[in-house]
């Protein structure tokens, strides 16, 4: 499945992918389907997420229903957070 993703992202950057670093354009599969579409603990946007909810003093891995909102908004709604 990792294969046809790497394919598929070649297409979409028309072979801007190859030319790139890695980290760049790289989708792990893994990561989405493990329930992190934006990537792991060390991708940009939680990574950026945490330090806006650091400017406001929140604790990222606090678990009341505000930060889950913010961190993990379908479970939250969804009642399994």
């Amino acid at each position: 499945m990792q294969d046809v993703t790497d394919a598929g992202v070649t297409i979409a950057t028309l072979g801007l992918n190859k030319l790139l670093p890695e980290r760049m354009t790289h989708i792990e599969i893994g990561e989405i389907l493990a329930g992190k579409p934006l990537g792991g603990d060390g991708a940009l946007i939680p990574h950026f997420r945490d330090q806006m909810l650091g400017v406001f003093h929140i604790d990222p891995h606090d678990k009341g229903f505000v930060t889950s909102i913010i961190v993990d908004p379908i479970n939250a709604i969804l009642g399994r957070r």
